[in-house]
C-alpha cells in the first residue's frame, strides 16, 4: 500500500473525479463523468472502490466540520441554520455579511489542511485502454507511471 498526503480540497476534487459531479474552482465550475463509472475490470473497480470509500469518509468528516462552522456563524432561517453572503441593512439593502467572511476564512483554512490517503497504487499501463474526456488531475497522483 502507498500513502499520499492530500489537502482536504484535493479530497473534494478526487471525490468529484471518481464519482462524477460538479466542483467550483477559481476558474468557475468543472464537471466530471466519474472515473469509477468508466468500463473497468473487476480488479480495477475493486481498488477504486477501496480508495473511494476512504475519500468519502474524509469528505464526510470535513462536511461535519463545515456544519459546525455554519452553526457558529449562521443564523436560524426557515427552521434551519444557514449562512448567507449578504444580509439586509436597516434600509433593506443587501450588504456583505461579516459572519460569512469569518465562516469563509475558517473554511478555506480547513480546505488547506492535509490528510493522508493509504491506497493500492494504480498502474497506468493497466488503465491505458480507457477513453475519457475528463482530465483527472488528482487521480493521476495515485498512478504508477513507470
Amino acid at each position: 500500500m502507498k500513502k499520499i498526503s492530500l489537502s482536504i480540497n484535493e479530497f473534494y476534487l478526487l471525490n468529484a473525479e471518481l464519482n462524477g459531479g460538479e466542483i467550483q474552482t477559481n476558474l468557475g465550475s468543472k464537471s466530471f463523468e466519474g472515473f469509477i463509472n468508466q468500463e473497468l475490470t473487476l480488479v480495477q473497480k475493486y481498488w477504486l472502490n477501496d480508495i473511494n470509500k476512504k475519500i468519502k469518509e474524509e469528505v464526510g468528516s470535513c462536511e461535519k466540520l463545515k456544519e459546525e462552522l455554519v452553526k457558529k456563524y449562521g443564523e436560524v432561517a426557515e427552521d434551519k441554520i444557514q449562512i448567507s453572503m449578504y444580509i439586509k441593512d436597516e434600509n433593506g439593502n443587501d450588504v456583505s455579511n461579516p459572519n460569512y467572511a469569518k465562516f469563509n476564512e475558517e473554511f478555506l483554512l480547513l480546505l488547506q489542511e492535509s490528510r493522508f490517503l493509504e491506497y493500492k497504487e494504480l498502474n497506468i499501463n493497466e488503465l491505458g485502454g480507457i477513453k475519457t474526456k475528463d482530465n483527472y488531475e488528482i487521480l493521476y497522483k495515485l498512478f504508477n507511471v513507470e
